[in-house]
């Protein structure tokens, strides 16, 4: 049902008026009342609605909002309400708007009796009006003017009736209420349509009030009834199975309501594809072969999808797409041993299904057997082939005698040789192969080897321990099995126990040392070892000797001592003895003089006394001896008793002496006799001060007590009480300055002027006043350290020979050199016989000619000679080439030594080598080239009719030592330039050491050439800094700063000597030079440490350099101060009145020649001004001079300190100069003219006399003692 009406005439047959109601003509609308009040007009559509429905008008109220307006519909009459015949509505639905109360109603009427569905306030005015009646979703609803405004539901459409009508009332106030353009419309019957699968049908259901219905199906979206096909009609139900259907198709469906022609929804389903079924997957080498079932359709299916995938991924891959009638596939080219899983896809264009099956296994092949080569001590090369070609190849070793295996190198599946490490020596493996995944392993066969068994090297023996040899291996050459240790008698024929003093131990190979027990003393054993396996047994070593120890004496001490005598005691510790020995050395300014043998005690003796000078510090020790050998005590130390002074010879002001108690008091003791000062050079000073006798001193409250003294109105320097005495007439108190000079530090210098460490040590770490004088620096100039002109001279001098066999630098013919590193021909000039040149003239061409190639089989070879090898990535073959025609010319093969390097030819020559244009072709030689002879060929290997290739050069380069090479010649037909037949390379000297300070040198040398990038250079620093100058033979200068050595270096470089075909073609030597020094004796500090006292790094130093120190009072400063100094730079003002004195001038103590003998060097140095005599040459034993060079600059320093004549003086005064201090150098004008200014040795005094002893310089032992000092910091470095 569908209709409309715009009531522009008016349809009798379609519509009725009741009541008031009139069709208005000229307006062209229903008037549902006039202007009358309590009239009600009604508009009945004749033909009435029995079905769901839509109704839509528009209504006016003319601005009236009195009365109502209501639509009735499935009413049994058209209400009346207002007339007075009986017709009211009885069974019916409305909808009420309500104007005079703004509201709007749904109201059903049964039987009478009426109820509001739904109501809301609203106020109408003009308005379009909708009314639908749903009832299949049993609701009724109310729209104005396209808005929802009211919604009744859970209606229960019961009423049976069909009428359809419009009604309009008054209230009180007159007006019209007016409709127009009326449509109807019945609302679908067919709705909610839903299509499912059961099985292989669709079924449909929907909700319908129809009753018929008609089936309709596409296989694509539509939107009428021509977009669909009718598969079913007259359907009275609301479901329907549609059996007709195929697999994997996609349908469509509508149902059309019969009775109002409308479409219900649109529902789509598909029709699943049933699961194919995989089969047994079988597999072979590299593929799957799958088969499969499938029970359905295929008319609809697009295909058949093989996906496989690894195990482990995610990621489906498809191998092929096959037939929708396919049912079985083979995938091939899959990795060998691995897991997959394959996947059987049956598709159409609306769905898929599919079966999977995990875990297809591909098989995997073995490795072959591996071969073992190069097996050395801790590795092995293995190689084998492999067979598969995904996965890893996992590398097996175990030794024979072991039950696992242990994986030492996984690689991948195209390697194929590895080298095993780290190896048990001497042992006897087993390895396999094996190619292996995360599913499947695959052996090879085993391959039995041995390692090889390093020999032991030379044990190192000790003798420390009474009756036992200590063998110390040091380091482990083995890393498994054993070492057999045996120990005989030197001289003894056999190694077994038949031989004396035959033992033997059998060590773990870690174990790095062991003892021999009961050994004989001062018997000589030798020992010898080997290592040892189970499988490998290992040379002997060279038989070591060793010399046992005689025990050592012990107890050695001091029982007594006086001012002349000293008493010593030890206990003797051997019974087959020679004897004892003591030894005597005396403390002279701070250090001990050489040591003298002043006793000889028999064998077996424990005690014995030697005589002494008072007031006199010695360092003693015993030694006990047989024929063989020797044992020796620690020294120790003690100093004679002083002598005691006459206090007559004291000034007349005398002595003064104040005491701090610690309660505060200031005490000044009488002094009851002459005090001992005890003034110490390289020491504290003291005094001794006798007062009178009185115990309070020995009270704990004087322990250290603060202490002046002055005598003379002069302090002394000494500052604390450090010993309290008594006796029966006196008691004595001892005080000592200097105090802080025994607090304990630690030190270290790296490189530091020995009087600028002392300066900053004192002043950081006392409190004293520091007075530390510069060094007198005495500078030997022009001092000869290192020269060579014979080819044994400069291999000895050169700081990296032997060169390695890569380096180009020899010494040849006693020069220094370098080696070629480019070695070019000329192409016309082959070695070969076998064809004749073709040649071709142009200035192009190096020496205006090259060599033509044409015809096929042509072949010319040349020999280049090597001094030095090459190695791999730096060696190439230079080609100068060029070609006629880039399009028909020969190809030409170039190879080394038989090795085919590439084949050159217009196809692969490139751009930029068509004649006139000829260019250098540079072409890798893979593996590099050894010293010696090589051969280059080249080859047509494939001819031409019309094209040319042209070589005017042919050779090989290193291309570390040039970094291009030259397309320009030097002229039209001249050279090649850039490529030099030689490198620019340095070569440096060794470090020469030096006891004194190396602060400027010069080097003198010889050259051939010293064009270009030719210099010389000297440094001090150990080549972090160099003094140089280029293009000559000589360089001289300054150094920045002093040191102990000093190097050379020369740089060489090339030059043209007008021969052979590049423009630099001749390398550069040196034939011979001098190294000289100009030397300064500050002592120098050098990566020294130093761990003690204040006072015995300063001894330390002072005996290292030659120094002297002294505490003193510094009147200006009212202070205690150290002078550091060296002897001879201060001299004593004042003069002073000999009693006696014994002067005397040692000519034979003159050093003019010395020879030095080192642990493992000999020197020797002369004056200029020696003449041979024998008398002023001495031989001296330094075993810090462990190097020919150590030993000739200790013999310089020893001639240099001692060729002048030694004067000595003994002296006796009546008193100190009060002037004198330790330090100073003193004249005395009472001696000879002769005697200058001499150092104080030594003060003692005895009976109220004071002896001097005196020199001008150090004795020659001194001096040796010093220089053992010094070379110890110089081989150190």
């Amino acid at each position: 049902m569908a209709y409309s009406d715009d009531f522009s005439t008016f349809d009798s047959e379609t519509w009725t008026l009741h009541n008031s109601a009139i069709y208005n003509s000229t307006g062209e609308f229903v008037r549902l009342t006039q202007d009358l009040r309590g009239e009600e007009g009604h508009l009945e559509y004749d033909d009435g609605c029995s079905k769901s429905f839509r109704a839509e008008w528009g209504f006016s109220a003319n601005n009236n909002g009195s009365g109502g307006h209501r639509c009735n519909f499935y009413a049994n009459l058209v209400d009346d309400s207002s007339a007075n015949d009986n017709k009211e509505l009885t069974d019916g639905f409305s909808v009420h708007w309500i104007l005079n109360h703004d509201k709007i109603e749904i109201r059903k009427t049964v039987d009478g009796s009426t109820n509001t569905l739904a109501s809301t306030s609203y106020t109408t005015g003009d308005a379009t009006l909708v009314v639908e009646s749903d009832q299949l979703d049993n609701e009724i609803r109310v729209f104005v003017d396209g808005s929802l405004k009211l919604k009744a539901t859970n209606v229960s459409f019961d009423t049976g009736h069909s009428v359809l009508g419009w009604s309009g009332s008054h209230g009180f106030d007159n007006g019209t209420k007016d409709i127009d353009n009326v449509s109807i419309e019945t609302i679908a019957q067919a709705r909610n349509l839903t299509a499912t699968v059961t099985g292989d049908d669709i079924d449909l259901s929907w909700n319908g009030m129809s009753d018929t219905f008609t089936i309709l199906r596409a296989e694509s979206l539509g939107s009428t009834t021509a977009n669909y096909t009718k598969i079913e009609s007259g359907v009275t139900s609301t479901s329907y199975t549609d059996d007709e259907v195929t697999d994997g198709e996609r349908y469509y469906y509508r149902i059309k309501d019969e009775e109002t022609g409308n479409l219900s929804n649109e529902d789509d389903v598909t029709v699943p594809i049933p699961k194919p079924a995989i089969g047994r997957v079988t597999v072979s080498s590299r593929q799957l072969n799958i088969p499969w079932d499938y029970t359905g359709d295929v008319d609809a299916l697009s295909g058949i999808d093989v996906n496989y995938r690894k195990s482990d991924d995610t990621e489906w891959m498809t191998d092929a797409t096959l037939s929708p009638t396919a049912t079985s596939h083979s995938i091939t080219g899959l990795l060998d041993g691995e897991q997959y899983d394959v996947h059987v896809v049956y598709k159409s264009d609306h769905g898929s299904a599919s079966d999977t099956v995990l875990l297809a296994t591909t098989p995997i092949p073995t490795p072959t057997k591996p071969t073992v080569s190069n097996a050395g001590s801790s590795s092995a090369d293995v190689t084998w082939d492999s067979k598969h070609n995904a996965g890893e190849t996992r590398v097996e070793v175990r030794p024979t005698s072991a039950s696992s295996w242990t994986v030492v190198e996984t690689v991948s599946p195209d390697t194929e040789s590895t080298t095993l490490t780290n190896l048990n020596n001497g042992e006897e493996y087993e390895v396999r192969v094996v190619a292996a995944n995360d599913a499947k392993a695959a052996s090879s066969i085993t391959t039995p080897f041995t390692t090889t068994l390093p020999d032991e090297d030379q044990p190192v023996l000790g003798n420390g321990d009474e009756d036992q040899v200590t063998v110390n291996r040091e380091t482990s050459p083995t890393n498994y099995g054993d070492v057999r240790v045996q120990i005989r008698e030197t001289g003894e024929s056999s190694w077994d126990s038949t031989a004396t003093g035959f033992d033997e131990q059998i060590l773990a190979y870690d174990t790095l040392s062991t003892v021999f027990d009961g050994r004989k003393d001062g018997e000589e054993y030798e020992i010898r070892a080997r290592t040892e396996t189970e499988y490998a047994t290992g040379a002997w070593t060279t038989p070591v000797s060793i010399q046992m120890n005689l025990p050592t004496p012990s107890g050695f001490t001091v029982d007594s001592v006086t001012q002349t005598q000293i008493d010593l005691s030890w206990t003797d510790k051997t019974d087959n003895e020679n004897g004892f020995r003591i030894f005597r050395a005396e403390k002279r300014n701070g250090s001990y003089s050489n040591e003298q043998l002043v006793a000889e005690p028999a064998p077996n003796t424990e005690s014995a006394s030697i005589s002494a000078l008072p007031g006199t510090g010695y360092r003693l020790r015993l030694e006990t001896y047989t024929e063989d050998t020797k044992a020796s005590s620690e020294p120790i130390e003690t100093t004679t008793q002083p002598s005691t002074v006459d206090s007559n010879q004291r000034p007349a002001q005398g002595w003064h002496v104040e005491v701090d108690h610690p309660e505060g008091q200031t005490l000044t003791p009488t002094v009851i006799d002459d005090p001992k000062p005890r003034p110490k050079l390289n020491g504290l000073p003291k005094v001794e001060i006798p007062i009178p006798k009185n115990e309070k001193w020995l009270d704990d409250a004087f322990e250290r007590a603060p202490i002046r003294v002055w005598k003379d109105g002069k302090r002394l320097p000494v500052e604390r009480l450090i010993n309290r005495s008594q006796t029966p007439e006196a008691t004595r108190l001892v005080a000592r300055g200097g105090e802080d000079l025994l607090k304990h530090v630690e030190k270290s210098v790296s490189e530091q002027e020995a009087d600028d460490f002392v300066r900053d040590l004192l002043n950081e770490e006392t409190s004293l006043t520091v007075n530390v004088d510069d060094p007198q620096a005495d500078v030997s100039s022009d001092t000869m350290m290192l020269d060579a002109d014979t080819g044994s001279e400069w291999q000895g001098v050169l700081r990296d020979y032997p060169f390695a066999s890569d380096v180009p630098l020899r010494v040849e013919n006693g020069r220094l050199e370098t080696t070629k590193t480019a070695v070019l021909r000329q192409g016309v000039n082959p070695d070969d016989q076998l064809w004749a040149p073709d040649i071709l003239e142009s200035d192009e061409f190096v020496g205006g000619t090259a060599s033509r190639y044409q015809a096929s089989g042509q072949i010319h070879e040349w020999n280049i000679t090597l001094d030095h090898d090459i190695p791999g990535g730096s060696a190439q073959l230079a080609v100068r080439i060029s070609e006629s025609n880039e399009s028909v010319g020969p190809e030409v093969t170039f190879s080394v030594d038989g090795t085919q390097i590439r084949p050159v030819g217009p196809e692969n020559l490139g751009n930029g080598f068509q004649f006139p244009d000829v260019r250098f072709l540079t072409l890798d030689i893979s593996g590099g080239l050894a010293a010696g002879t090589h051969t280059i060929k080249a080859e047509v290997t494939t001819g031409s009719d019309s094209g040319y290739i042209y070589i005017d050069t042919i050779g090989v380069f290193d291309t570390r030592y040039s970094d291009g090479y030259g397309d320009r010649l030097t002229s039209p037909g001249g050279k090649v330039t850039t490529l030099n037949a030689y490198p620019d390379m340095s070569a440096e000297t060794v470090d020469v050491p030096s006891i004194r300070q190396v602060i400027a040198g010069e080097l003198q040398s010889s050259w051939d050439n010293t064009q270009n990038e030719q210099a010389v250079a000297i440094s001090n620093d150990q080549g972090k800094s160099w003094v140089s100058a280029s293009n000559t033979e000589t360089v001289s200068g300054q150094f920045a700063s002093g040191s102990g050595q000093i190097r050379a270096r020369f740089s060489l470089s090339s030059y043209d000597d007008g021969d052979g075909i590049l423009e630099r073609n001749a390398g550069q030597s040196v034939d011979l030079f001098d190294l000289f020094s100009d030397l300064n004796d500050t002592p120098l500090l050098n990566s020294q440490s130093f761990d003690g006292e204040i006072r015995e790094i300063l001894n330390d130093i002072a005996e290292f350099g030659n120094f002297i120190w002294e505490v003193r009072w510094d009147q200006s400063t009212e202070s205690l101060a150290v002078v550091f100094t060296r002897p001879g730079q201060r001299e004593a003002s004042g003069d002073v009145n000999l009693v006696d004195y014994d002067y005397n001038i040692d000519d034979e103590a003159i050093t003019e020649k010395a020879v030095v003998n080192g642990t493992q060097g000999q020197g020797e140095y002369a004056l200029p001004s020696w003449d041979g005599d024998e008398a002023l040459a001495t031989t001296q034993t330094i075993p810090a001079a462990t190097s020919d060079r150590l030993a000739k600059s200790a013999a310089m320093t020893l001639v240099q300190e001692t060729s002048t004549p030694l004067e000595t003086a003994t002296v006796e005064i009546e008193q100190y100069p009060a002037g004198w201090n330790l330090v100073e150098m003193v004249s005395l004008a009472d001696l000879p003219e002769t005697a200058g200014a001499m150092k104080i040795y030594s003060v003692e005094e005895k009976d109220g006399v004071i002896s001097l002893r005196l020199g001008n310089r150090d004795r020659i032992e001194e001096v040796v003692s010093r220089i053992q000092r010094q070379l110890e910091v110089v081989s150190s470095i």
